[in-house]
């Protein structure tokens, strides 16, 4: 489990799924140069940009060293550990009629707290980049 904050920002017009995920990717690796990407539970790997577009939902979690990963694999979240060590990404692509959506397209990040030392920067770029929901 990552804790605190759901970040909501509604999908940025005239952008493609590659380009979301290319721009959030961009914005952490600018920070977190030796990030560590992990989808949600494929199951072979990885699965290719090709079918991420095409699923309705894709998660992935941005770990910012392969160091935190492991700390995030052996413990969880720990205040201790792994404070604002990852991102948590959801990119919903057909997400109207469902209860807690507020857009037809959107994405969340979680964060442990927004203004952490270790994802302060980030957030400010990707609130530039997406357009953040109230």
């Amino acid at each position: 489990m990552i804790g605190g904050y759901d970040l909501l920002y509604e999908w940025p017009e005239g952008k493609t799924y590659a380009q979301v995920e290319k721009g959030v990717l961009g914005i952490c690796r600018r920070e977190w140069p030796g990030l560590v990407v992990e989808y949600d539970d494929p199951p072979h790997g990885a699965p290719s940009r090709r079918l991420r577009q095409a699923l309705d939902r894709n998660e992935f979690f941005i770990f910012q060293t392969p160091q935190d990963k492991e700390l995030w694999d052996t413990h969880g979240y720990s205040r201790r550990y792994t404070h604002n060590t990852c991102i948590y990404v959801i990119i919903e692509q057909n997400a109207a009629g469902k209860p807690w959506a507020v857009a037809d397209k959107e994405i969340t990040v979680v964060v442990d707290h927004p203004n952490g030392y270790r994802v302060r920067k980030i957030v400010k770029a990707l609130n530039a980049f997406l357009v953040p929901l109230p």
